[in-house]
């Protein structure tokens, strides 16, 4: 059994790439066909790494602007947000990906903080309790 917990990053994403080229191949019997990795996530993570949060959040925009159901730019851009303070943005971008990923315990968590921090607590209640039915074990949704 493979522990997630304690395993570095890329050793859990060479893990998880392994897992999801096992299941494409067992179901359809061939390899899937790799797509071509659009070069703005790299730019947009180098820009995060610098600090350079708006440029980040620009370049994730840019590619939300032209796939606005794009996952890994909707789970990357709202956490920016938060680092740049820009709560309102924050909420409408995690709002989106409790709509699009409803089982997502973490898009739950942080549209909740976001709400709370722009003083909708009636909401974040709401949003917490949600947060709380997907990870119970865990007691940030007690204390948000």
């Amino acid at each position: 059994m493979l522990h997630f917990a304690i395993m570095k990053p890329s050793v859990m994403l060479k893990v998880c790439l392994w897992v999801g080229i096992w299941v494409v191949v067992s179901a359809t019997g061939r390899p899937a066909a790799a797509a071509k990795p659009d070069p703005r996530y790299a730019k947009a993570r180098a820009f995060t790494k610098a600090g350079k949060y708006a440029s980040a959040i620009a370049t994730y925009e840019a590619i939300l602007k032209q796939r606005p159901t794009d996952r890994q730019a909707l789970l990357r851009v709202g956490p920016l947000y938060f680092l740049t303070a820009d709560f309102a943005r924050a909420r409408y971008r995690f709002e989106r990906v409790t709509r699009k990923r409803p089982r997502f315990a973490k898009g739950w968590y942080f549209y909740a903080y976001a709400l709370r921090k722009l003083g909708r607590y009636e909401k974040a209640v709401v949003a917490y309790r949600s947060y709380r039915k997907l990870a119970p074990q865990d007691p940030h949704a007690f204390y948000g």
